[in-house]
């Protein structure tokens, strides 16, 4: 089992960010919680507390890069320097073509994309001064081909795929760890919402179950549930005239 003195988490005041924070408290960690609403994060700061970990409270949007540095700077001056960042921070705006809103899926890049850049920036320079650290981006299983009326939250994790996997290679000589997490359905509120289909669908709890045990074997990519994640893998082989018409009838 691995062990991360301290850990830093976007994204924290709800669904996964959460109880990622509680079981690693329950580790022994100390965590940073980090997210835009103070109070759902002293809410996740009271569970941690109850797992009997240390947390720090830092309200901040990852979007704002000063914002989210000063924030990662008080932290690491509060608990110590970041061994573990889980950059997990997300939105999901669905994109119709009758309502195609341009300033909402700038919106679902500045948060998912930008905001994961913000805050591996912030951390990353201490890392490889002091040659060790793990860096964990939170993806999705949806990025490995596009749903139709999601697909700008699906380019958004194409993306943060692919800067975590040009990092990996560059830092992995250094002594940093970066992991890419492709979590399939999970019950959160941001699930909730839409109503399309969810196969494979998991709790929360599971879910940071599975990121965890990923974590500990060290693995470059954690994508979960498997028989999900193996199909995506199979349909992004498939003819794009086949793959739109399965598209449109999943969303």
């Amino acid at each position: 089992m691995a062990s991360w003195p301290v850990v830093a988490i976007t994204g924290a005041s709800s669904g996964i960010g959460r109880s990622l924070a509680v079981k690693l408290a329950a580790r022994g960690s100390a965590v940073a919680l980090l997210a835009r609403r103070p109070d759902a994060l002293e809410e996740t700061a009271a569970l941690v507390g109850a797992a009997g970990g240390r947390a720090a409270v830092l309200p901040c949007d990852v979007r704002d890069r000063a914002g989210t540095a000063a924030a990662l700077a008080a932290a690491a001056a509060e608990l110590g320097p970041i061994d573990l960042l889980l950059a997990n921070s997300g939105i999901a705006v669905p994109a119709k073509a009758t309502r195609y809103d341009a300033a909402a899926i700038a919106d679902t890049f500045e948060t998912n994309v930008i905001g994961v850049t913000n805050a591996i920036a912030a951390v990353l320079p201490s890392m490889l001064e002091r040659g060790r650290g793990h860096l964990v981006g939170i993806s999705s299983i949806l990025s490995f081909r596009a749903l139709a009326s999601h697909a700008p939250y699906c380019a958004s994790k194409v993306a943060v795929n692919y800067l975590l996997e040009g990092l990996r290679t560059q830092v992995a000589p250094r002594g940093i760890k970066v992991t890419t997490v492709c979590p399939g359905f999970v019950e959160t509120p941001m699930i909730e919402r839409n109503r399309h289909p969810k196969p494979g669908l998991v709790t929360v709890d599971d879910a940071a179950n599975r990121i965890l045990r990923g974590l500990d074997r060290g693995k470059r990519v954690v994508a979960f549930p498997a028989h999900i994640a193996l199909f995506m893998r199979i349909v992004t082989l498939l003819p794009a005239p086949v793959w739109e018409r399965i598209a449109r009838k999943v969303g």
